[in-house]
């Protein structure tokens, strides 16, 4: 038994001192720690689980035990949505038990009680960030992906933190790239914000300290028309910010299908292609 699995068994989720923390509970705590909210069926796919009762009757013990929150109300009921489940702050600290477990710290714990309250756009958009970096690992196994409570922990990315951050190893090099998720209903002025922010992060040289090449930029939108105007908008931003430094930017709208690599991403400066996530680079 590992020192990890040692300590996780000696974590007691009730007062009878009866229940302790199993190993596939503790992967829920781990998933829903990266990814901050995730729905069952999201969680069954990334766990390599099904979704079935087994899956509900973990969810129900931890949300029983106080580890875990789920938020499903009527107005999620009526347009269809699943219900989706967080950390809480008694699971954070659950976490922080645990040798080898994530690093959290007194502020995300502080930082966790916003949950209950943060608006279902934000939850949506989560939720989407979770779908798309799954389905891009399974795409591309050799792909790692970070969400934003594991850059955290790093001093080196953008203040504002992207929706992700990837890492594919290729036969001859590794390549990152920052990934956001724009939903139809994006403010333009926030799009522009974050576009602007970017290219400002890699003028100032802010990337250099990790002696590693430029992370790609990689956009996902609802619509073609939404992709043309992402373009316009990244064009008029380069010139106004005056970024001399070479920076892969690509964008899609289509939908990423599971283990389909075709290619998804056009690049700004190529509007009448598109590449798969490898040739990016070519």
């Amino acid at each position: 038994m590992s020192k990890r699995e040692n300590k996780q068994n000696r974590v007691q989720l009730g007062a009878d001192k009866r229940s302790v923390l199993g190993e596939r509970q503790y992967s829920i705590l781990i998933a829903l720690y990266r990814y901050r909210f995730g729905t069952r069926q999201l969680l069954a796919k990334s766990l390599g689980v099904a979704a079935g009762s087994s899956l509900h009757t973990r969810l129900t013990a931890l949300c029983n035990h106080g580890l875990v929150a789920r938020r499903y109300t009527s107005h999620m009921k009526l347009q269809g949505k699943p219900a989706a489940y967080y950390l809480t702050a008694r699971g954070l600290r659950v976490l922080q038990q645990i040798d080898d477990g994530p690093r959290v710290t007194a502020q995300l714990i502080k930082a966790s009680y916003r949950d209950a309250q943060v608006s279902q756009s934000f939850v949506d958009h989560v939720l989407a960030v979770y779908q798309w970096t799954h389905q891009l690992q399974q795409c591309h196994p050799a792909l790692r992906m970070f969400l934003p409570r594991e850059m955290a922990h790093y001093h080196y990315f953008p203040q504002k933190l992207p929706d992700a951050f990837g890492s594919l190893k290729t036969a001859s090099e590794t390549r990152r790239f920052f990934l956001d998720i724009f939903a139809a209903n994006t403010p333009r002025a926030a799009i522009t914000k974050t576009i602007t922010q970017y290219l400002s992060y890699f003028r100032h040289g802010d990337w250099a300290v990790t002696g590693q090449p430029l992370p790609a930029l990689l956009f996902v939108v609802a619509s073609n028309r939404e992709q043309r105007h992402l373009q316009r908008t990244i064009r008029a931003v380069r010139q106004r910010v005056d970024c001399d430094t070479a920076v892969q930017i690509a964008i899609t709208h289509q939908a990423l299908a599971q283990e389909n690599r075709a290619p998804l991403w056009t690049p700004i400066d190529e509007p009448e292609r598109s590449y798969s996530l490898e040739e990016l680079w070519r």
